[in-house]
């Protein structure tokens, strides 16, 4: 990985702090390949009502793994 690229771990915490600022929440859900699909959505919404183009709108990330703790 480039010195200059951030580890999964610094994008999911900041897509958690842009939530937060917004009054949004994160959810994980099992995504393709194997990975995480990070979706922000609204405080009161449930990501599993939503249909898929509303998720696709809320949808952040896709992330392989999310780690617990930093490796840049």
């Amino acid at each position: 990985m480039s010195e200059l690229t951030p580890c999964n771990y610094c994008i999911f915490s900041r897509i958690k702090a842009q939530a937060d600022k917004d009054g949004m929440r994160v959810v994980r859900k099992n995504g393709w390949a194997g990975g995480i699909d990070v979706y922000a959505i609204p405080k009161n919404a449930n990501i599993a009502d939503m249909g898929p183009k509303t998720r696709e709108r809320y949808l952040k990330a896709w992330l392989k793994e999310i780690p617990d703790f930093c490796c840049c």
